[in-house]
């Protein structure tokens, strides 16, 4: 699934639950998205204002930037993640793999803007 109608879910609360070997991406700066029971997925959220929560989740590919990343109770996942402060891990995680962002594309700077995700030194480092 592709959001090409970003005004379609700008500012909206998204959530994203019990996907099955599915391909999402969002180009659009949304409030909050929330991932759970997600099995072989990939997501992609060019941004997301306040949190992003991942829960219950096994062999997920996510890209985000966010002001908050929370990671629950997920096994074998790679999390591709540009942010504000470090991720917050709870419950049973395995084997995830936190990585620096890895998107790169000319409207990117506008979308973290969006988010009012702040560009420093520090968050690029991290």
């Amino acid at each position: 699934m592709t959001v090409k109608d970003r005004l379609l879910c700008s500012n909206k609360e998204v959530r994203v639950l019990n996907c099955e070997e599915s391909y999402i991406y969002i180009d659009a700066c949304v409030k909050f998205i929330s991932i759970v029971n997600c099995v072989n997925t990939t997501v992609f959220v060019a941004s997301v204002k306040k949190v992003c929560t991942v829960d219950k989740c096994e062999n997920l590919t996510l890209t985000v930037a966010s002001n908050y990343l929370r990671v629950g109770n997920t096994i074998d996942s790679t999390i591709n993640y540009y942010g504000s402060f470090n991720p917050v891990l709870y419950g049973d995680n395995r084997s995830i793999i936190i990585g620096p962002y890895n998107a790169n594309y000319t409207e990117l700077i506008d979308r973290i803007k969006e988010a009012e995700i702040p560009i420093t030194f520090k968050n690029i480092q991290s």
